[in-house]
């Protein structure tokens, strides 16, 4: 068998840090099956698995460890080598803008600016909410933009699924041992505004559990909101990402899943033309996400970061 092409080697680097092989087929733009048989190619070459498929979530063999040492900085040097040939003027200073979430740059905007600092000579990043971040994308006034659906649809932009984050019930400490069913009958809901998309679907979730009642308060803050919940002046649907906005509300605040576990998808929205530095992009947010998960996040909330692994990091089949 010839030398395997470097995209065979991309694909398992790929699916080796972001662990999700949906992630992966979207970031490089493949279905899940043409991914699993590149991935069957090199192994094939190898003569011995990459990936050892009876673990949960999948784990690497020695030879997949090995081979993402070494992998990574061939892939690197190949990807630098051509970079250099096809320099033929003196470039000017690249500005890349970007548009995040409020809930998101607060917890990880930090991290993905310094992730993204050899995509750009200058990185501009700004937080809203939907829809105005959308808007703003389709306006011209970001590059890249991380939102969640529903999204307009537009032949000329394209939409790269990062990762997934649960939709959850928050309740006063006090409350942990009240059924489902006595707390939506009984007791106070403080919930969200709901001029943005995500204070629609946690309105929407409230609804499908029965409430009809309106909230005792409404905020379009998730610091607000879950400091009224810690207080003991409600519940509220929110999500787990959102948790993470207000640490200190951890301690005194008891997390319940939703019964249908409901979820919202972040997604990178990207012009058509904008395709490689998409990829790029995508594949920095994730190894961020995947690093606050296993780092920070984890010692914030062992819970909460259990929710986020389950949802987001499938086994290779």
């Amino acid at each position: 068998m010839r030398d395997p092409d470097s995209i065979l080697l991309e694909t398992f680097l790929t699916v080796a840090e972001t662990q999700n092989l949906f992630s992966a087929a979207s970031i490089l733009k493949v279905s899940q099956p043409t991914l699993t048989q590149r991935l069957k190619k090199l192994e094939q070459f190898l003569g011995a698995p990459l990936f050892d498929r009876d673990s949960r979530p999948m784990k690497l063999t020695n030879l997949g460890r090995n081979l993402v040492v070494n992998g990574t900085d061939l892939l690197k040097q190949n990807k630098e080598f051509w970079k250099n040939i096809k320099k033929h003027t003196k470039r000017s200073e690249t500005l890349l803008k970007l548009g995040m979430p409020d809930s998101l740059s607060e917890i990880m905007g930090a991290e993905c600016l310094t992730a993204l600092s050899d995509l750009a000579d200058r990185i501009e990043l700004k937080s809203g909410i939907s829809p105005w971040l959308e808007h703003s994308f389709l306006t011209q006034k970001f590059d890249l933009a991380i939102d969640t659906e529903p999204f307009t649809k537009d032949p000329n932009n394209e939409v790269i699924p990062l990762f997934m984050d649960p939709f959850i019930l928050v309740t006063p400490i006090i409350w942990d041992k009240i059924s489902l069913e006595e707390l939506v009958s009984t007791k106070p809901l403080v919930g969200y505004g709901r001029t943005s998309k995500f204070g629609s679907n946690c309105t929407e979730i409230v609804a499908n559990l029965g409430v009809n009642y309106q909230p005792r308060f409404s905020f379009d803050s998730t610091q607000s909101l879950l400091r009224f919940v810690q207080a003991g002046h409600g519940w509220a649907a929110t999500s787990a990402l959102c948790l993470f906005q207000s640490p200190n509300a951890l301690k005194d605040i008891s997390i319940r899943r939703c019964p249908k576990s409901e979820f919202r998808t972040f997604s990178l929205l990207h012009r058509a033309n904008d395709s490689e530095l998409a990829i790029q992009a995508s594949k920095k947010f994730i190894a961020v996400f995947h690093k606050l998960t296993k780092g920070p996040w984890a010692t914030l909330s062992k819970n909460v970061t259990q929710m986020l692994n389950e949802i987001n990091y499938s086994s290779l089949p």
